[in-house]
């Protein structure tokens, strides 16, 4: 995320002339306790999801993000009119299918053999004199 500040910045104010609403803007009591608030909850979030990670597995945890996903995006069709279109949600949709049928690799037949994979083992020993 830090590398991506300087991109964000130039984005921001050298193409969108964002700075000319710095004048326009207010921060009012209410708006600042509606910052903080946010910036607790995104903090408990992150919390949460790291909390998560350490009581189940990787494929529990993806799962986990995959439903919530989707259940974000019905809740956004069905609560806002300003969402995906039709075609967003059909490659969302494809993505997620594509990822139902993701397999593991086969393991190497080194690795299956419970050996390091290093080079050096699998040629032969040469005898000590």
């Amino acid at each position: 995320n830090t590398l991506g500040i300087p991109f964000m910045l130039f984005f921001a104010f050298a193409v969108n002339g964002e700075q000319s609403q710095w004048g326009a803007m207010a921060l009012t009591a209410s708006g600042s306790c509606l910052l903080v608030l946010s910036c607790l909850v995104g903090i408990g979030i992150s919390f949460t999801g790291w909390h998560c990670r350490s009581l189940v597995t990787a494929t529990t945890y993806t799962l986990i993000g995959v439903i919530n996903k989707i259940l974000t995006v019905i809740a956004n069709v069905l609560v806002w009119d300003k969402h995906a279109s039709v075609l967003g949600l059909s490659f969302l949709c494809v993505c997620l299918g594509s990822a139902a049928f993701y397999e593991q690799a086969p393991l190497r037949p080194e690795a299956r053999s419970g050996g390091s994979g290093s080079p050096d083992e699998s040629k032969p020993k040469e005898m000590e004199s």
